[in-house]
């Protein structure tokens, strides 16, 4: 099947993309994997929120991040050019592979919000206690933990790209 366009949404500052990755290996689906189902159908519609990201096994959400950027470089010219990937236009398709200080990965910027930004279904603090600070100092640390993990999961997986995402919005 032919390589699907990359879309991009612009929600609250980022360029994210427009669709999250989903996974279509074997190993997400399968007996018993309704519950599964429902929590990725609620990613595709939600994004990836600090709850899935706790529900998830850090090998399956890197599993995603791997599955979209493969996609990407599928939508990337068949021939590079230095210019394609280092000029002041890199080629569209490879935006979404890097990251810069000047702009940050969409990945990195998610990382930074799901540490930063309480949620607001939570009361601000995660879903811990009564809004004590030990519960979102608690909160934070699952949240660095889980994408901690999810970044090692990419780099034994291969991919660099979100690897050094993680590693931009951990560090």
């Amino acid at each position: 099947p032919p390589a699907q366009k990359t879309k991009f949404a612009n929600v609250a500052g980022l360029n994210v993309p427009a669709v999250p990755p989903t996974p279509t290996s074997t190993s997400f689906t399968g007996a018993g994997s309704s519950a599964r189902g429902a929590l990725w159908a609620n990613i595709e519609r939600d994004g990836l929120t600090k709850r899935a990201l706790l529900r998830l096994a850090p090998a399956e959400v890197a599993h995603a991040l791997r599955t979209y950027h493969l996609r990407v470089l599928a939508d990337a010219p068949k021939e590079l050019r230095v210019d394609d990937v280092l000029g002041a236009q890199p080629a569209p398709a490879l935006l979404a592979l890097g990251g810069s200080d000047a702009s940050p990965h969409w990945l990195t910027k998610l990382i930074l919000l799901h540490i930063f930004v309480p949620d607001a279904s939570s009361g601000g603090n995660g879903g811990h206690g009564e809004g004590s600070t030990s519960s979102r100092t608690y909160a934070r640390a699952e949240v660095l933990g889980a994408w901690a993990r999810v970044g090692e999961a990419a780099r034994l997986a291969g991919d660099m790209c979100a690897f050094r995402a993680v590693y931009a919005g951990l560090t």
